[in-house]
């Protein structure tokens, strides 16, 4: 913003991004439909693939985890 505070880049496509999951890690998962979902969540959808928790500002991660 003009006034030095953080504005949210915006400026990226409206079309769906495809998002697949393979190999060792991804065995059993999937992900969570979405109305909403998009790529703000991809972050958070990476560190939990990695085992760790997403950062508090960020969006949620789209993983759906195997019913136990």
């Amino acid at each position: 913003n003009k006034d030095g505070s953080f504005k949210a880049k915006t400026a990226h496509t409206l079309n769906p991004v495809p998002l697949i999951l393979f190999g060792k890690a991804a065995a059993g998962l999937g992900l969570r439909q979405s109305e909403t979902a998009g790529l703000s969540n991809l972050a958070a959808t990476a560190v939990n693939l990695l085992g760790l928790d997403k950062h508090a500002s960020w969006d949620d991660s789209l993983l759906a985890l195997p019913a136990k």
